[in-house]
């Protein structure tokens, strides 16, 4: 556009062409919700991706035997009174379809009315200011039940029973302590409680799943108050050579940077 950024006034113009920008990429953004909104209110909007299971074909959800055998299998083994650690355990020890398997895609899996044959949409929605950003739908957007919108891979009867299952077990609820949320593993993963029947440990979600992802083992919480604690008190009473220190540390590291 011959525009020179160096001067004032096209700076200005510069910033309505991005505006412009913006609100051409908004509209066209709106337009497309607005499409897949009335599609499912016409009952003709199916999914965009497959779940594990199936294959997209055209738009229609077709059975992968391969992959519906390993479905199948997961709620039998739930049903069996195997729980969703054990059943990742077992299906990375085989190396099932050559995926690493976490307890969340177990969770789902069981979870997902798509292996009954029906179709529950818009469990999601996009927020519509900026950052645009994925949240669960809570009764902010209508959400729509299909039934019978595709070949089931799972009875009614297994469904039923596994989600009765499923809330029975999720009315057990943890004693939460201040370290909920705060705990991360050196590999990267967050780190969950577990209790046993003289102590609360914590555990890295990844050796959890799989011990050969993460070598870290389960550190008692008394460990972990102990360092808090230990921590606490250096910089309780010796906070400003700590802090310090950590500025000088800090003003190296961008040095270096800089350089």
């Amino acid at each position: 556009e011959g525009i020179d950024t160096a001067n004032v006034s096209s700076e200005l113009i510069t910033a309505i062409y991005a505006a412009f920008a913006q609100k051409e990429s908004e509209s066209i953004s709106g337009n497309m919700r607005w499409s897949y909104q009335k599609r499912m209110e016409r009952g003709e909007f199916n999914t965009c991706s497959a779940p594990l299971g199936y294959d997209l074909v055209n738009g229609s959800l077709i059975i992968n035997e391969e992959c519906a055998a390993v479905v199948r299998s997961i709620y039998e083994m739930y049903l069996r009174g195997i729980n969703t650690t054990e059943i990742t355990k077992t299906l990375n020890q085989n190396n099932v379809l050559n995926i690493h398997w976490q307890r969340g895609r177990i969770e789902y899996v069981l979870r997902n009315e798509r292996y009954i044959g029906d179709a529950q949409l818009q469990k999601k929605y996009t927020t519509d200011v900026f950052p645009r950003k994925r949240m669960r739908n809570n009764g902010e957007r209508n959400s729509y039940y299909i039934t019978g919108n595709h070949d089931a891979i799972i009875q009614q009867d297994w469904f039923e029973r596994v989600q009765r299952l499923l809330k029975s077990r999720g009315k057990t609820v943890s004693e939460k302590t201040p370290f909920h949320g705060r705990i991360q593993c050196s590999c990267g993963a967050a780190c969950r409680s577990k209790r046993s029947t003289s102590a609360r440990y914590w555990l890295c979600i990844r050796h959890d799943s799989d011990e050969a992802v993460c070598p870290i083992t389960q550190i008692p919480e008394a460990q972990i108050q102990q360092a808090f604690l230990r921590l606490y008190y250096k910089l309780r009473h010796h906070g400003m050579p700590v802090l310090s220190q950590l500025l000088t540390d800090l003003q190296t590291a961008q040095n270096r940077k800089l350089l």
